[in-house]
């Protein structure tokens, strides 16, 4: 990986590590029954929580389901202020006009940051959800990031394929 995007790791984790009281606090409010469920459903149709992330900035949706995998209603997991989603800056990202896509050497660079970028991510989110008290949640809560396949049961800490 490039010197320029190893250094862009390190101010995304430094960055991360001051959004956490944020998160712990969005997570709280979860926790406490804060679902954003929609006015016509009632809390005992929630069937399991999925916390999405969406790469494109990595924005945090919250979506109670119920049975069938019917979204419930919504609500974001941080202030609106991350909208497009929190690592959306471009000082947290590669500067793309600097890499020719045409390059196997380039695009491999690319892909080792975006792994790197949401194993940290994930780390940090983990260790926001473990300073919660989550053990209160009587139901599945699953984090997912948007357009795959495997979930992580953030109750048993353990990667699934289907919820």
């Amino acid at each position: 990986m490039r010197q320029s995007a190893s250094e862009i790791l390190v101010k995304t984790e430094n960055y991360l590590d001051t959004l956490s009281n944020q998160l712990i606090e969005g997570l709280t409010q979860i926790i406490e029954g804060d679902w954003g469920i929609s006015k016509s459903t009632t809390v005992d149709k929630v069937n399991l929580l999925e916390i999405e992330v969406f790469i494109d900035g990595h924005r945090i949706v919250l979506y109670p389901m119920g049975s069938s995998s019917t979204q419930l209603g919504y609500r974001t997991v941080l202030k609106e202020e991350y909208a497009d989603g929190i690592l959306n800056d471009e000082e947290l990202n590669p500067n793309l006009d600097e890499y020719d896509f045409q390059n196997d050497a380039d695009n491999q660079d690319l892909f080792e940051f975006d792994k790197a970028q949401r194993e940290l991510f994930l780390q940090w989110f983990i260790r926001c959800w473990n300073r919660t008290d989550n053990t209160k949640l009587t139901i599945p809560v699953y984090l997912t990031f948007h357009d795959t396949g495997d979930s992580l049961d953030l109750k048993r800490n353990k990667w699934v394929s289907e919820k």
